[in-house]
């Protein structure tokens, strides 16, 4: 509801799809939201406990087609979720969701072997990774990390098509002029492109990842809401 003079900005999230996917009723209109520019993706990175007899995507596909399994996951409609529930509709497998209150809590349990499977981000697992207290099988991105290459995504283990990112992007207010909007986006993407914010960025394990429109990053909110629309029908899950 802000003055549409580009002054006020929001950063927004996957949670900006998702929301409208598990609500029925909510205190804003994604509608009303101008998208300005896309800004950065983290990504979770899928990992089993190293007692599961899995060290691939394939190999814990055939492993969830054989017997029951479980997963971990930080509540209804969080990345984790989202993650799992889009993994077992593309590859055909049964997960029950074991939902926690925390990331924290469930990365615990994971470690314990409470839990075989949960998707941790990519920067918090990295210790865990290196000291053998959980094993990394993918990442959900739809390219490598480059500071973690060895890591297959997820698609090219075995799951052609699947992509989950973290994003975070710039949106303003609907009604901002579109010269205000562009002039905005140019200036991101400037600054985005500088070695010092890479290299900030890079330590935190966040990495810029732009539109080279409004138009485009439009284009990539509509993409995201059709995918996410099918795996929350396919999980049958409202919070309302």
């Amino acid at each position: 509801h802000a003055t549409p003079d580009g002054h006020t900005l929001l950063i927004g999230t996957l949670s900006l799809v998702v929301s409208p996917l598990l609500y029925k009723e909510l205190p804003f209109d994604p509608k009303g939201l101008a998208p300005v520019s896309l800004v950065v993706l983290t990504q979770n990175v899928i990992c089993v406990n190293p007692k599961v007899e899995a060290t691939s995507i394939k190999e814990l596909i055939s492993l969830a087609k054989s017997k029951p399994m479980r997963y971990g996951s930080s509540g209804r409609g969080s990345s984790a979720f989202l993650t799992l529930e889009l993994l077992k509709s593309m590859a055909g497998i049964e997960l029950q969701e074991i939902p926690y209150k925390s990331t924290a809590q469930a990365v615990t349990d994971l470690m314990s072997g409470e839990i075989p499977v949960y998707p941790p981000s990519l920067v918090s697992a990295i210790p865990l990774i290196k000291s053998g207290r959980i094993r990394a099988l993918a990442v959900t991105s739809s390219k490598r990390i480059d500071q973690f290459a060895e890591l297959p995504t997820v698609a090219e283990a075995g799951v052609a098509g699947f992509a989950v990112d973290n994003w975070y992007g710039v949106l303003a207010p609907r009604g901002t002029p579109k010269e205000i909007v562009g002039r905005l986006h140019a200036e991101i993407n400037r600054a985005l492109g500088m070695n010092d914010v890479k290299e900030r960025l890079a330590g935190l394990g966040i990495f810029p990842f732009t539109a080279p429109t409004p138009e485009a990053f439009g284009d990539y909110i509509k993409a995201e809401i059709a995918k996410y629309a099918q795996v929350v029908k396919a999980a049958g899950v409202r919070l309302d």
